[in-house]
């Protein structure tokens, strides 16, 4: 176990550095593209997505953007809501708020934005941030865990949940991940190039 965890925080700052060097316009406009996948597989494969609750982040500087694709689901009356760290947990909590997003900055991770309040949503779809993935969607996060222990939960709220990374084609680990028996795989990733499903 030790070791996997050493592997991981290796791979962490391989997959930090490669996110970090891309430009701000070079991440814009792959973001962009990213929608555009997601909202081509939606209208494609006839995804009962309109009315539905979709869980987003807010994403950091360095991470890709669903803010594009959250434009077009909220024209289809879906709801977004966002993550809130709740203390002495490690699930998060998804906050819909109709009149106002006002975020502010998590107090333990300052560069996480999160709703200030609001009612507390079951997603039907979740939407996701990650550092890398693989083949068969394994997920690298930040080493908190909070999305691994969040999909396992959400998952016992609503089995029909299903999670979608959001990431650069350049995150995508052309070899498998280190895993931990605490790890939820993910059931797609979209990213500028590509849609990878789970096998």
């Amino acid at each position: 176990m030790k070791e996997i965890i050493e592997k991981k925080q290796q791979l962490r700052k391989i997959f930090r550095e490669k996110r970090m060097a891309l430009s701000l316009e070079q991440s814009q406009k792959m973001s962009k593209l990213i929608a555009e996948n997601f909202i081509n597989f939606l209208l494609k494969n006839n995804i009962d997505f309109k009315n539905k609750i979709f869980g987003s982040f807010v994403a950091t500087r360095f991470e890709a953007s669903p803010s594009h694709i959250e434009e077009f689901l909220k024209n289809h009356n879906c709801k977004i809501c966002y993550p809130k760290i709740i203390e002495n947990s490690k699930v998060l909590q998804f906050i819909y708020n109709a009149q106002s997003h006002d975020f502010v900055c998590n107090t333990r991770f300052p560069k996480i934005f999160e709703p200030a309040n609001g009612e507390i949503l079951i997603p039907d779809y979740l939407l996701v941030p990650l550092l890398s993935f693989d083949d068969n969607l394994q997920r690298l996060g930040m080493g908190g865990g909070f999305y691994d222990n969040t999909i396992e939960d959400l998952k016992i709220k609503n089995p029909n949940l299903n999670s979608f990374g959001i990431a650069f084609d350049s995150q995508h680990s052309k070899q498998a991940l280190p895993t931990l028996k605490t790890d939820s795989a993910l059931d797609f990733v979209v990213t500028n190039a590509n849609i990878f499903i789970a096998k």
